[in-house]
């Protein structure tokens, strides 16, 4: 916000900036750590082989309904995390707890979702750029952690990154817009998938994954979204039922073109 004084922007500052340094240190310790063992034992070495984890992966993979939804399910939370902190901010400001520190409850809230957003962008590049280049550095709960991506994410970096970036444009919208395209970008998504995995039979095209089935649950689902937050979030944008149907709208013809 504009209006916040400098002495508080200086303080938010800090303390993002605190916490990465934290975590990029925490991070190097596992990392000098397991590079240090491993240099040391051949060992442990030929055991961290890289071709071995990606047959491991390759193995584990269940390309059906259940193991689809746990995978849906961990991109939701980052959708839950912007509606807990939103929630969060509104109870502290309600309580007047917001304007004793000289804040307000966009900046506070905001503050909380980019700090942890790009908290977590930190975290996946860190790992994926150790699985990528000297695995033997990554440590076991790093391993285990990453054993969810699929198969063909094991040479490139995994989708939660460009997920949680494409979320940026939209920090400088009104929360309801945020809200909205960070729902569609998970759940419209989830919805799609899991219906045209579950009931579709119907493809969308010739040698496409895609089945009408999830291209219209899909569609219902983003114009759902849009009209029931715009409405639940009135207050931080208010235009009126026209506009919020126009809107819903054109949200499920760029869903369906995407």
């Amino acid at each position: 916000s504009p209006q916040l004084a400098n002495s508080t922007l200086n303080f938010l500052w800090f303390f993002t900036s605190t916490f990465f340094l934290i975590e990029m240190g925490i991070w190097s310790g596992f990392l000098i750590y397991n590079a240090i063992i491993s240099k040391r034992n051949p060992e442990i070495m030929a055991e961290r082989d890289y071709s071995i984890y990606c047959e491991e992966v390759n193995n584990k993979w269940v390309d059906d309904f259940k193991s689809e939804f746990g995978r849906k399910f961990l991109h939701l939370l980052t959708t839950f995390i912007i509606f807990f902190f939103w929630s969060l901010g509104t109870i502290l400001d309600n309580l007047g707890f917001l304007s004793q520190l000289n804040l307000d409850q966009y900046s506070f809230s905001y503050w909380l979702i980019i700090t942890l957003g790009l908290g977590f962008v930190i975290m996946f590049q860190i790992a994926d750029l150790s699985r990528l280049n000297k695995f033997y550095i990554l440590p076991e709960w790093g391993k285990r952690w990453l054993l969810a991506m699929r198969p063909s994410e094991l040479d490139t970096f995994i989708a939660s990154t460009p997920l949680v970036l494409s979320l940026i444009p939209f920090v400088f919208a009104p929360f309801p817009i945020l809200a909205s395209v960070a729902l569609i970008t998970t759940g419209a998504d989830a919805v799609a998938c899991l219906i045209g995995k579950k009931y579709g039979t119907h493809s969308l095209k010739k040698n496409s994954n895609k089945t009408i089935e999830g291209f219209i649950a899909g569609g219902i689902t983003t114009f759902l979204i849009v009209f029931i937050v715009m409405n639940i979030y009135h207050f931080w944008m208010p235009v009126n039922f026209i506009k919020i149907l126009l809107m819903s709208l054109v949200s499920v013809f760029l869903f369906l073109l995407v």
